[in-house]
C-alpha cells in the first residue's frame, strides 16, 4: 500500500496485517432481451439493504421506438435522478446474449444490490431482474486490518481501504497478506529538511522585516547628511521593535525561547 503524511503526524512505528481489503459489489443478470417499453414501471434498486433510488423504466424508452432495449436499461439506470455515484450500469454481450452488469460505485459491505422489482410492470424485465437469475461477480466486503499482528493485536473494519486512524497519517492498502505473513510496518519519521527549510525561511523574512523596520526608525545624523527615517520619532516604532525581540526570546511564563534552538536577534 501508500502513505502520506502531514506535518501534524507524531513521529513513530507501527505494525499492520491486512487481512482483507474492502471490495465492491458487482452484479450480473444474464438473458435481457428487447421488450415492449409501454407500462413498464419502476425498478427500486437498493443497498445493503436500504433503498437506494428508483429507475422510471416507463421513460426508458429514449428513442421512441416502443421497445425498450438492454443499452436503454442500463441507460436508464445510469441516469435515474437519485443515482449519484451509486450504481453503474453497463451491457456485455457474451455468445450474442446481453448481460446487464451493475457496479456499485463505494466499497463495502453497505455497497451490495439488490433489484426490487414489486412496482415493475414489465413481464420481461422481472423475469430478467428475479433474484436466481442474478450472478455475484463480486461481493461487496469490508476491509479488516490488524494493528499488530492477525488474531493478536487489535482488528479494525471499514468500507474503505484508506484508513486515518493515525492521527496526521492516511494509508491506503491495495493487497491483502496471507495468514502468516509478518504484519508491515509503517514508520513515520521527522522530516529535518522541511523543518530546517521553514526555519531558514523564518529568519529571512524576521530579517527582511527588521531592517525595513530599522530603516524607517533610523534617527539619522545631520552632521553626516544622512537623513532620519520616516518613523524616527514614532514612539509606537519602538515598542514594535521591542515586542519582536520579546517574542524571539521568549520570557513568558514556561514558554520556549527560539534561542533554544539557534535563533537569535
Amino acid at each position: 500500500g501508500t502513505a502520506t503524511a502531514s506535518s501534524t503526524a507524531t513521529a513513530g512505528t507501527y505494525s499492520f496485517f491486512v487481512e482483507k481489503l474492502a471490495t465492491a459489489n458487482q452484479l450480473s443478470y444474464a438473458g435481457l432481451a428487447d421488450s415492449p417499453a409501454a407500462g413498464s414501471g419502476t425498478l427500486a434498486i437498493e443497498l445493503g439493504g436500504l433503498p437506494g433510488f428508483t429507475v422510471n423504466m416507463a421513460a426508458a424508452d429514449t428513442d421512441g421506438d416502443t421497445i425498450l432495449t438492454p443499452r436503454e436499461v442500463a441507460a436508464a439506470i445510469n441516469s435515474a435522478p437519485g443515482n449519484t455515484a451509486k450504481v453503474s450500469a453497463s451491457i456485455v454481450t457474451i455468445n450474442g446474449s446481453a448481460q446487464l452488469i451493475l457496479t456499485a460505485r463505494t466499497t463495502g459491505v453497505a455497497s451490495n444490490i439488490t433489484l426490487n422489482t414489486a412496482a415493475l410492470a414489465n413481464p420481461a424485465l422481472v423475469a430478467a431482474f428475479a433474484p436466481a437469475n442474478a450472478s455475484q461477480v463480486v461481493a461487496g466486503a469490508d476491509a479488516r486490518v490488524w494493528l499488530g499482528a492477525q488474531g493478536t493485536g487489535t482488528p479494525i473494519n471499514q468500507a474503505s481501504n484508506t484508513f486515518t486512524n493515525i492521527d496526521g497519517v492516511s494509508m491506503t492498502f491495495t493487497k491483502a497478506q496471507a495468514p502468516g505473513d509478518t504484519p508491515v510496518t509503517l514508520t513515520v519519521a521527522a522530516d529535518n529538511g522541511s523543518t530546517t527549510a521553514n526555519v531558514q525561511k523564518f529568519v529571512d523574512e524576521y530579517n527582511k522585516l527588521k531592517t525595513i523596520i530599522d530603516g524607517m526608525s533610523d534617527p539619522g545624523d545631520a552632521s553626516k547628511g544622512e537623513a532620519s527615517g520616516i518613523f524616527a520619532t514614532d514612539g509606537g516604532i519602538r515598542v514594535l521593535k521591542g515586542r519582536l525581540v520579546s517574542l524571539l526570546r521568549g520570557g513568558a511564563a514556561g514558554a520556549d525561547s527560539l534561542a533554544a534552538y539557534g535563533i537569535i536577534a
